[in-house]
């Protein structure tokens, strides 16, 4: 077909089922050869002009039967034993000791006076543990020993040097080593 229209002599293609493609003539086209025109065995149309052979699909792989009913009894052999569940009064395991940066943390959080920590305006000041971080506290592995830096917002109205000077010894006291305790804000 050179256009869109097709000629008075030109076969027009209807639909395509399955294996077989429908022919059907246009409109007012004389049928002059009953017989089949193309390869022997090929689908015809009424038209008697032949389609093109398709091939058969390719059948699908078979399934394998499942059972409607309850499932027959294990065969003989190893089987995969089910992964075993901790019973309702089986010890529940004690949870891993704090790291020293929670321990830290919580030392410098029961001062009184100590607001919360601060992490830094970027959260750049902060201790990553797996699956966790502990802002405000950051530790270090030094020559000397470890070190650990504890920024606190303090609460306004009281010493800030007395403050400092409790949270680091409260921390040192906990987890021992270089203790360096900065305020880094102030809230009413």
């Amino acid at each position: 077909m050179s256009t869109d229209q097709p000629d008075d002599e030109e076969p027009v293609v209807v639909a395509v089922r399955e294996e077989t493609v429908v022919v059907v003539a246009p409109q007012g086209a004389d049928v002059l050869d009953p017989e089949p025109v193309g390869v022997e065995g090929a689908d015809v149309g009424p038209a008697g002009v032949a389609a093109e052979a398709v091939p058969p699909p390719v059948p699908a792989l078979p399934l394998p039967p499942t059972p409607a009913g309850p499932t027959p009894a294990a065969s003989p052999g190893p089987t995969p034993s089910p992964s075993p569940r901790p019973s309702p009064t089986a010890p529940v395991p004690p949870p891993p000791p704090p790291d020293p940066a929670e321990r830290a943390a919580a030392a410098a959080l029961a001062v009184p006076g100590v607001a919360g920590l601060y992490g830094g305006a970027f959260g750049e000041i902060a201790t990553h543990l797996p699956g966790r971080r502990v802002a405000g506290v950051r530790t270090r592995s030094t020559p000397d020993g470890s070190r650990i830096d504890v920024h606190v917002v303090a609460r306004l109205g009281g010493d800030l040097r007395e403050l400092a000077s409790v949270v680091h010894q409260r921390v040192h006291d906990t987890v021992g080593g270089q203790v360096h305790v900065v305020v880094a804000d102030l809230v009413p």
